[in-house]
């Protein structure tokens, strides 16, 4: 049984459980809703997130086993202090990448929209 741990700002889409299911995933499991928010709000103005981050890694360090995934987005400081603490702890971290497309619409008034579309390509192991 191998577990995923998503940290995540968003929630992981069919697409990319089913890449996760074909690298041996069984389990998908989400941070608490409290935890969650932590994850989601990190404030840029936070100077040392190390502590910020100390309830995340009790949760994971109470239910991660060695071998088990830990797909890890977000805030750069924070992924890299979860990534090293993933190496730590005998944890794999991923991260997903995406192929990009923006489509520029001009309207009416003069004024430009752009979208952005992202789409999952495959997990990638951080370090490698």
């Amino acid at each position: 049984m191998i577990n995923l741990f998503i940290l995540l700002n968003h929630s992981i889409n069919d697409i990319q459980k089913k890449d996760a299911r074909n690298m041996g995933v069984t389990n998908f499991i989400v941070l608490s809703p409290d935890l969650q928010k932590i994850w989601r709000d990190i404030s840029p103005a936070e100077t040392k997130l190390a502590p910020f981050l100390t309830p995340i890694k009790q949760w994971l360090s109470q239910r991660a086993a060695p071998g088990d995934f830990v797909l890890i987005q977000g805030d750069f400081g924070a992924c890299w202090l979860m990534v090293d603490f993933s190496f730590q702890n005998k944890l794999i971290p991923l991260y997903s990448t995406t192929k990009r497309k923006v489509v520029e619409i001009e309207n009416k008034d003069g004024s430009i929209q752009t979208i952005r579309q992202f789409k999952h390509v495959m997990f990638r192991k951080y370090g490698e």
